[in-house]
């Protein structure tokens, strides 16, 4: 009979220990889950605003192109610049992180290859041309920067 009980006990403890350790995984799961989510909670909302950052890119580009030919832009192109870099440092306070590595070397987990060129002057497998600017956020690409890379 005490045989039994002590058998029965150590299968006791051992369940207990087993229910302990899993009630402990599943906090740890838990909290790492609220940690993603705190993370990246926002990703799909900043890929939906990547072609407005495209387009304000590409305006801020085609202002300071045409300022130069018509002085009466500038005020325009200046308001540009400066809603394009204020929503750049918004979207950096949450983790963003803007993508253009030219003259850097190739890296395909931030880089997509569109085409190569012969480098030149650059070594190979380096960046010639950015044709789009990426996105991470807290250090996990969002869209890779579209590039043109050096044989």
């Amino acid at each position: 009979v005490l045989q039994t009980m002590k058998t029965e006990t150590e299968t006791w403890k051992t369940r207990c220990a087993r229910s302990q350790a899993e009630t402990d995984n599943m906090r740890k799961r838990a909290a790492h889950d609220v940690t993603k989510a705190r993370q990246f909670g926002t990703q799909r909302l900043i890929e939906s605003m990547l072609p407005v950052l495209d387009s304000l890119e590409k305006g801020v580009e085609n202002c300071t192109e045409t300022v130069t030919a018509h002085e009466l832009s500038a005020p325009l192109a200046e308001g540009l610049k400066l809603t394009f870099n204020l929503l750049i440092e918004t979207l950096e306070k949450e983790g963003v992180k803007r993508i253009h590595p030219l003259h850097e070397p190739f890296d395909p987990h931030f880089h997509e290859a569109i085409s190569t060129e012969d480098g030149g002057k650059h070594p190979a497998k380096t960046v010639t041309q950015v044709l789009q600017t990426g996105y991470a956020l807290n250090g996990r690409s969002i869209r890779p920067a579209l590039v043109m890379v050096a044989k």
